[in-house]
């Protein structure tokens, strides 16, 4: 049985029948947005601004019963935003993970670890889609600075987007190996 290792950033690479787990516990409370009140995720604040909407959505999604839907319609102003307040520690390194969907091509989501645009914080994502009505699966790593404030997920482009499966987890301090055979 082999097993090789890159340390030099972590692990990159293990062979002959373990796997090893890099990342711990899940920061997002509620990432699979199975929890809500009315068209409101309990575990997430919400912003709609003119006729931007999010609702709770069940016949699209990747885990679980529920997805968000984030509804933008054409025209000036229309935007929303989901956000969870995460108290990370500054330093460490995070990995965000998200699946998202939109109904058009060359659509822009918003993915940030802030709240306000002063000060600007340390994760700062536009993910453009390339395909409508697929599921794609994003993953940020990032070090948690002094204006990372929280995880917001927020779009002014016109369209209908679909988030689901969000998790925010911490690189752990010890590696751990598990065997797959």
């Amino acid at each position: 049985m082999d097993l090789t290792a890159n340390m030099g950033n972590g692990l990159e690479l293990v062979a002959g029948g373990f796997n090893a787990i890099r990342w711990g516990g899940d920061l997002a409370v509620d990432g699979s947005l199975e929890n809500w009140t009315g068209n409101d995720p309990d575990s997430w604040d919400v912003t709609e601004n003119r006729t931007g909407e999010i609702t709770r959505e069940a016949s699209i999604v990747t885990t679980g019963n529920y997805s968000a839907k984030l509804n933008t319609p054409s025209g000036g102003g229309n935007t929303v935003k989901i956000k969870q307040d995460i108290s990370g520690v500054i330093g460490k390194t995070y990995r965000l993970s998200l699946d998202v969907r939109c109904n058009a091509v060359s659509r822009v989501l918003d993915i940030h670890s802030f709240v306000s645009t002063d000060p600007v914080g340390t994760l700062v994502e536009s993910y453009t889609f390339a395909a409508k009505d697929t599921w794609y699966s994003l993953d940020y790593e990032f070090e948690w600075g002094a204006n990372d404030t929280a995880i917001v997920i927020a779009t002014s482009s016109s369209g209908i987007f679909y988030v689901d499966n969000i998790r925010l987890e911490t690189e752990s301090d010890t590696l751990l190996l598990t065997a797959s055979m």
